[in-house]
Formats: structure tokens, sequence, C-alpha cells
């Protein structure tokens, strides 16, 4: 029993670099031979990315394309792993002789146990992500094991509503899409714009989707969006190891995507690239992993649009009724000021206000959704969005219970998958002082793509590492006066508030500044 509880566990002679060489070497056959998981076409509906066995979770990324790599290339033909433990766990026991596969979780800082103590030599602030690996076995390769009876129709999802998402995730894109007659399918950097052969050129329309899926995937790496070294170093180069490895990226989003959406995969498209694809790995025993993970971000910047949609509905505040039922963290909260709704300032022929006139401002009170919308460019929208905004311009910082409140969340967990998806793209970091009861900290947002989308690149909140304690405390405190009054109007920029005093008629060097330093 030792010898089988050592195979559940990372092995003592295991090593990364021999992890991605039997990755490459693998893949480099299956990529020869036209056989690898993406170059093979997948029945729409059918269930063929690899999932764990007890929870039935999806493997990711460079997992999800090795546990299918490794499957084609020992002709297993169910989608289920687990970890030798699991599998005893469920009755069964795997066979003598049978060898593991390894799947690799990264774990960043923000999600460990029990971190050192602010100011501690190695603080988890200043570590790089934790490594785990884990080793699984496929269930072809167990005996004992009561396994459900898998239909390739997933769900008996009707066909209409898997065109119905797919339609609404080119929709959501923000990419223009246009179709010309004739066979060329392509996404034109230069434009950002994919342009795609008409529908009824398509002989089926779950083919029509997957061209699309393979350009939209594309389409991501434009700098406005995922920013992709690959796509902008392949743009224009066709036959070249760049524009090979950007495709590779894209064949694979294709075949995450049209997985999760429903509408197959078709992988006939790779056929031109396997030259390169096979020059690539050459280069780099990586690569194969790198474009995986490139391919679920990909995947994961499609698909965020609908799965907000489709989550958001119920505990989002949508009016006045919803807010009044909020408990204030602070204090009571006064009796929230109506937004005005009457007419523009009347101005006189002098340019101000004419005698007798109400003075009101002409310039409309700005609110959360109207200013969230530039974030959707970089992958943010619906109440994440919202969320950020209101972070980015009033105070730089937040906690997890104030994104709880103002959303009226039963519980943690979206806060948390926020926190962890803006730490992950190094958009945020945890602030190192514990000074809140329990040792919790603030999450600050520090991505500077985020500020410059809403117009306020050099806003000080964005600095918010360099903030004392107090300044912070006091940032934090001004998010939750909002929270508790989410009704108000606010104007949180000096040009906001510049805009609205010039509109009562307040010359604009009569207003009061501040100096810093020996700046001007």
């Amino acid at each position: 029993m030792v010898w089988w509880r050592n195979q559940s566990a990372q092995p003592p002679a295991w090593n990364l670099k021999a992890y991605h060489a039997a990755f490459t070497a693998t893949s480099k056959a299956q990529i020869e031979q036209g056989v690898a998981p993406w170059q093979q076409p997948w029945k729409p509906g059918a269930r063929r990315l690899p999932e764990n066995l007890q929870t039935g979770t999806p493997y990711r990324g460079g997992n999800a394309i090795y546990l299918s790599v490794t499957a084609a290339a020992n002709g297993y033909t169910d989608t289920r792993w687990a970890t030798y433990t699991q599998i005893q766990e469920l009755g069964g026991q795997v066979r003598p002789g049978e060898k593991a596969t390894h799947v690799l979780f990264y774990k960043f800082a923000a999600e460990r146990e029990a971190p050192p103590p602010p100011g501690a030599p190695g603080h988890a602030q200043a570590r790089p992500p934790m490594l785990r690996v884990y080793a699984v076995f496929h269930v072809d390769q167990a005996d004992g094991l009561t396994l459900e009876r898998r239909d390739d129709d997933r769900d008996n999802e009707p066909e209409w509503k898997t065109y119905q998402t797919a339609e609404r995730l080119i929709q959501e894109s923000g990419v223009a899409v246009t179709h010309v007659r004739g066979d060329r399918a392509v996404y034109h950097f230069q434009t950002d714009r994919v342009t795609l052969p008409e529908r009824e050129q398509f002989p089926t329309g779950n083919g029509y989707y997957q061209t699309a899926l393979h350009e939209l995937g594309h389409a991501t790496g434009h700098p406005d969006r995922l920013d992709r070294d690959t796509l902008k170093n392949g743009v224009g180069k066709f036959g070249s190891t760049e524009h090979a490895r950007e495709e590779l990226r894209a064949e694979m989003s294709a075949l995450l995507t049209g997985d999760r959406v429903g509408v197959g995969h078709d992988g006939s498209r790779g056929a031109a690239y396997v030259k390169g694809w096979v020059t690539a790995l050459d280069h780099d025993p990586n690569e194969v992993y790198k474009a995986a993970a490139d391919a679920q971000h990909i995947s994961d910047y499609l698909l965020r649009p609908i799965r907000e949609r489709e989550t958001e509905p119920e505990h989002r505040p949508r009016a006045d009724t919803d807010a009044a039922a909020r408990r204030p963290q602070i204090s009571p909260a006064p009796p929230a000021r109506p937004l005005d709704t009457r007419p523009p300032l009347a101005v006189g022929a002098d340019g101000g206000p004419r005698a007798g006139d109400r003075v009101t401002s002409a310039v409309p009170v700005p609110t959360v959704q109207n200013r969230a919308g530039p974030l959707a460019a970089l992958g943010w929208s619906g109440r994440e969005a919202e969320w950020i905004t209101l972070v980015a311009l009033h105070s730089g910082a937040f906690t997890r219970s104030q994104f709880v409140a103002f959303f009226q969340e039963p519980s943690r967990v979206a806060a948390l998958r926020l926190v962890r998806a803006l730490i992950d793209q190094q958009l945020a970091i945890e602030d190192e002082r514990a000074i809140f009861p329990g040792g919790a900290r603030a999450v600050l947002l520090t991505g500077k793509a985020m500020y410059r989308a809403l117009g306020i690149a050099d806003v000080r909140h964005r600095r918010g590492k360099e903030a004392t304690t107090h300044v912070l405390l006091r940032r934090l405190l001004s998010l939750d006066y909002l929270i508790e009054r989410p009704t108000l109007g606010w104007l949180p920029t000096e040009a906001d508030k510049v805009q609205r005093f010039e509109a009562f008629g307040i010359a604009r060097e009569t207003l009061p500044y501040r100096k810093y330093g020996k700046a001007d």
C-alpha cells in the first residue's frame, strides 16, 4: 500500500522539466500524425474535454490539453480522471502497473492559508505562485468503479438554444463581424474586424459558429483586449513560426469554447500549420503548455459576459427599494438625496444664468453604469465592471465585505472570485497591513490599464500602497459612505467638479486648487 500512496502525491523524482518534455513529445507526435485533440472534429454537444470523476469539475488550460493528449495517445474514450485516493473513495482500485499522469495547479499567495505576518521575510505578497502537482489516473486504469452512462448529447440541449448562446457570444465580444460571399474567414488586425463568408455558405450552423469562434479567438489578442504578443508578432507573416504560434492559440481556444458552448469543434484548419507548430515546439519545449494557458484566457474572456448575464439577476440591486434595505456598515444612513430631474439651467446672453432662474446644472450627474462601459475592452462587464469603476473613482481600495454589502450577496464567493481574478491578472494586490479585526486585508487596485480606460490614469488612488494607514482607512470610509447611499449623485474627479462649477457660472480661475511640492 505504501507504493500506491506515493503514486497519489508528488513523486520525489518528479520535476517540471520532465513534465514539459513528456507533454511536448506526445503533442509533437500527435501533431505530425494529425491526431492532436485540436486537430480532430468533435461532435456538437459531445463531452470531449477531461473532467474530474468525483467532483465533475472540468480541467482547464494546460491540464485539459495534456489529459486530452494523453487520453488520445492511450486510446481512452471516457473523459473522466481522478486521483488514486478519489478512486478508492468511490469504491475502485487502480490496477497494478498503471502509470499516473500529472496535472499542475498554481496557487497564488492570496489563496494560501496562514500567511506569515506582515513585514516578515518571505511575506506572501513577495512570493511567487506555489506549484502543486497531482497524480491522476484515467477511469480505464481502474477496476471496481460504478460509472454512470455518458450521453454524447450533453444535457439534451436543443440545437436552437446552443445557437442562441453562440450568437450572444458573438454579439457580446465587442468585435465587428461582417459577412462577405466568398471562401475566406479572417480577422483583420488593423481594422479590428472579423470577416466571415455568408451564413448560408456553411453546410451547418455548427460549422459557422466553429469558424467564428476561431476568428474571435484571434481578435482577443488586440491591444484593447488581451494584448497578446503572438497576435501582434504574427500579423502579416503567414507561414512563419510566429503566425503558427498564434494559430495554435486560436485553434485551442476554439476547441475549449466550442466545448463549453456546445457547437463542437472543426480541426481541419490546423492542417496548414503543422510544420510551424512542430518548429515552435523545437524552439520552446513549453510552447504547448503556454498556448493552452493562453487559450484558456481567450475562452474565459469570450464567455465572461454570458456567464455574468446568467448569474447576475437576483442579488444585484436595481431599484431604490432594494438599496434602502441595505444594512449600513458604519452608521445609519440619512435619506438619500434624489437625483435632480428638473430642466437644465437656462443660459443668458452673457453666458451666465438669467436673473430669477433657479441655478442648476446642465451637466448630468454620472452613474456607475454609464462610467463602466470602457472597461468592457479589458474584459470586465456587468457588476464586476461597476464595482471596479466605483472603487477606482472613489477610493482605489476595497474590502471583500464592502463588495458583499453593495451587491447584497448571501456569501463571499463572488467577492473572492473577483479578487482572485484581479490579482491573477496583476491588476490588484492585497495590502500588507492587517488593519482589520481577524487580519483581513484591503485590496488595492493598482492596474493602470483600468484607470486609463476610465480616463483617470494619474489619479492618486492607483498608488494605494504608498498611502499611510490613516489615508487608506479614510478612503475605505468614503467608499462605505457611497455604499450606504447608492442613489446619491456624485462627482468623483476633479474634471467632474470643475465642469459642474462652470455650469453654475463660476469661472475656472476663481476655483481653489491644491499645490503639491514644487509643482505649478
